[in-house]
């Protein structure tokens, strides 16, 4: 094990020796020579790097290029609170995963081939920001919500590196987004229904965001990452609407003899601490949210880059173990992505394991449009339950169509006729009963295309539930009967204080534990994905 940074003040005497020029832009591939003269996201430079990925990359100083090695480089990473490590790729269509330990296991196969921007825990729940559409599913795969961004905005991964731009935060039930095709930070609902949306800084796009408890007198706030500007924008979370301007901007430091900063990913801890990448100059920053956001702690070596242990060669993505007790609170799991490789540090720097992850064998390339399938019509891209009207449709388009007509019923009353469009996919609210119907008019076809979905939105509930002692099986048995009227009951949950659930377990009437304590709350999950409320369960008389 060896330590992943040095554990100094900025300006203290560095502990390693001095970077020469020549020998970071030898690492970066680049010349010093070139301008840049694109904004942020704008076409490739022409010869400006032999990268095979390479895309332009704005800053303040000399000319950069999309710091990807390749589409089999990690983009995104995301924690367990088991210490189940998830890892995306610049082309989707898995996640790779790593034990606590960082042996690798068996690839988790997405819902969709869009590049894998960022990923994000919360909860029991893995969700996936793809560029133009979310997902929330379950650690083991199975999707509980999936929605387009509002607009429907996507570019090619060429065009707007996944590894660079765009992030997602998940706080309660409210889903921030920084745009990866787009300049905006915006505040979902878990199902989808856009709640705010505001330019971020020079309408640049964003990189990765997190969200921060208060603290310190500071109010809880969404703090984004601006890898073009080499600042960070912070907003006040309750109060984020439309057209909000950040409360604070916060220049990174500046590594003696590299680059000007590029924050690309951030994570935060219960008490305000930040843990910001600096993409360009393989550092990881600590930052006092609760002081200024002043930087106290440089982790990686910078700007060097190296494959030893412990240090970076172009890190993109971050994420952070939460701070529950355990032996891993707080550590953090970086994607060393040119190194294509995950590290596990301390938030003191301390390395505990690194390892190597490749994308599965299926990935399609991410430059290519979200094939349309071989299926006419697919809501959600075949899901049985949705928990809200808002729905994807996926829709092949026939040839010689020039416009696609949707309704909720055969005879297309109150239909709406839209340009068809090359990625298939269409936002539709659909109506209670599910149904869906498609046609294209004027296309020489007089068909017509349909499917239907359960519209699940009422949270089951509890009827009744009652823990007893069962003495000669020396164990607690608690009775429950619960109610569903749609998709059916899925799942129980029963916990000792409401806030933290102690099991989790496929539905039934009956459960078992030694322990009476974990018997006191329960509730209910139905198959859609709702969730009910608490109910209080009936113990013992011992009056």
């Amino acid at each position: 094990m060896l330590w992943g940074g040095n554990d100094h003040d900025l300006g203290a005497t560095r502990a390693t020796a001095p970077v020469r020029r020549p020998a970071l832009r030898r690492v970066l591939g680049l010349t010093l020579t070139t301008a840049l003269a694109l904004a942020l996201g704008s076409a490739p430079l022409a010869g400006a790097s032999a990268d095979p990925v390479a895309a332009p990359v704005a800053g303040t100083d000399a000319a950069r290029t999309s710091f990807l090695a390749g589409a089999d480089k990690p983009t995104a990473v995301a924690v367990a609170s088991d210490g189940t490590t998830f890892v995306g790729f610049r082309n989707g269509g898995t996640l790779a995963r790593l034990s606590s330990q960082g042996d690798a296991l068996t690839p988790l196969v997405l819902d969709q081939p869009d590049p894998v921007t960022d990923l994000e825990v919360s909860g029991k729940s893995l969700w996936i920001y793809y560029g133009r559409s979310v997902t929330q599913m379950t650690f083991d795969g199975v999707v509980k919500k999936r929605w387009l961004l509002r607009p429907e905005v996507w570019c090619p991964a060429s065009v707007r590196d996944p590894g660079l731009y765009g992030g997602i935060a998940v706080q309660g039930r409210t889903v921030y987004v920084a745009q990866r095709c787009g300049t905006k930070l915006q505040a979902y609902t878990t199902g989808g229904i856009l709640l705010a949306s505001t330019d971020l800084p020079g309408k640049k796009p964003g990189g990765g965001l997190a969200y921060v408890p208060g603290s310190k007198g500071v109010p809880a706030r969404v703090v984004v990452a601006l890898p073009g500007q080499g600042t960070l924008a912070a907003y006040d979370a309750a109060t984020l609407s439309d057209g909000d301007k950040p409360r604070t901007q916060v220049r990174l430091p500046k590594v003696a003899d590299g680059f000007s900063p590029m924050p690309t990913d951030l994570s935060a801890d219960k008490l305000g601490q930040l843990a910001v990448l600096d993409a360009a100059n393989n550092a990881v920053f600590m930052m006092d949210g609760g002081n200024d956001y002043t930087s106290y702690r440089t982790l990686g070596h910078p700007a060097q880059a190296s494959a030893k242990m412990g240090w970076l060669n172009l890190p993109t993505a971050i994420a952070q173990h939460p701070q529950d007790g355990t032996k891993r609170a707080g550590n953090l799991y970086v994607a060393d992505t040119r190194n294509g490789r995950v590290q596990r540090w301390s938030n003191g720097g301390y390395s505990f394991w690194a390892s190597t992850v490749e994308p599965g064998s299926d990935n399609p390339a991410a430059d290519e449009p979200w094939a349309c399938g071989t299926d006419d019509l697919l809501i959600n891209r075949g899901a049985k339950y949705t928990v809200t009207r808002r729905v994807m449709l996926q829709v092949a388009t026939p040839e010689g169509a020039d416009t696609i007509e949707i309704a909720n019923n055969k005879a297309f009353e109150d239909s709406w006729t839209t340009d068809v469009k090359d990625s298939c996919i269409y936002d539709w609210y659909t109506s209670f009963s599910g149904r869906v119907f498609v046609r294209f008019p004027g296309s020489g076809t007089d068909a017509v295309w349909r499917d239907a979905i359960v519209v699940d939105t009422v949270a089951p509930r509890i009827t009744s539930a009652k823990a007893r002692w069962v003495r000669a099986e020396k164990t607690w048995r608690l009775d429950v009967a619960g109610s569903d009227k749609k998709s059916g009951l899925g799942t129980i949950e029963v916990s000792r204080t409401r806030s933290k659930v102690a099991v989790s377990q496929k539905w039934q009437n009956v459960l078992k534990n030694a322990d009476g304590r974990v018997f006191t709350w329960v509730r209910a999950v139905d198959k859609a994905g709702n969730t009910g409320p608490w109910r209080a369960v009936k113990q013992p008389d011992y009056s």
